[in-house]
């Protein structure tokens, strides 16, 4: 996976925070006056695994998940974020997205568009089959738990109910991408296992742009 993470981060305290005070009770209240249990059916992420996925390779491919990672997946994660400039994302709502619960997510910034392409790009040079990656690519989201068994159809069609639902989760500042692997069962007590850190660096002219802003406007007569 390349992935951000969400705690710690720009913007990732208050995005944790709304989940516990937006979210979670919502969840919890459509399991309860169903006279249900939530843990029973779906499992949360802890605050510390939580991130924004940026891309991903399909499951059934070993390249990311042989330990240690290879060089080549370092140097193409380096090379599909280089130059790329920190981007805003904005949370939205939350949805059921097959076994998954997530966070949906709006990107204005074309950033994160061009990373993905920068993968899918150089994904051949690799000896990887492009199609792997990345497999969910027009979905920006944070899974935020993973449903341990299929719920009863009320708390499905509940849940679909909430998707269409706009919720302010808040915004985060993306200035990081991490290459990350995960072994074993894809739930949510699955660990994530970091192996690079791209930090995004803001580009000289991007700088200057911003600079150019700030400047005071002259004054007319």
């Amino acid at each position: 996976y390349a992935v951000y993470p969400l705690t710690n981060t720009v913007g990732g305290a208050d995005f944790v925070q709304n989940l516990n005070r937006k979210v979670y009770s919502t969840i919890e209240s459509l399991f309860n006056n169903k006279g249900l249990k939530r843990e029973d059916y779906i499992d949360y992420y802890s605050a510390d695994t939580l991130h924004l996925t940026i891309a991903e390779y399909n499951g059934d491919h070993n390249f990311l998940l042989q330990l240690p990672v290879p060089q080549k997946a370092v140097e193409l994660g380096e090379r599909a974020v280089s130059g790329a400039s920190p981007f805003t994302v904005s949370f939205e709502g939350i949805a059921p997205a097959g076994d998954a619960l997530v966070a949906t997510a709006y990107v204005e910034s074309p950033i994160l568009t061009e990373i993905r392409d920068g993968f899918n790009r150089l994904t051949p040079e690799y000896a990887l089959d492009a199609s792997q990656l990345p497999r969910r690519k027009n979905i920006v989201h944070a899974t935020i738990g993973r449903f341990r068994q299929v719920p009863p159809q009320e708390i499905i069609e509940a849940l679909k109910k909430l998707a269409s639902r706009k919720i302010d989760l808040g915004t985060i500042t993306v200035d990081q991408i991490r290459l990350v692997s995960q072994v074993g069962q894809h739930i949510a007590s699955t660990p994530l296992t970091v192996h690079q850190t791209y930090p995004l660096q803001i580009q000289r002219g991007a700088r200057l742009a911003e600079a150019r802003q700030a400047w005071p406007k002259a004054r007319t007569a």
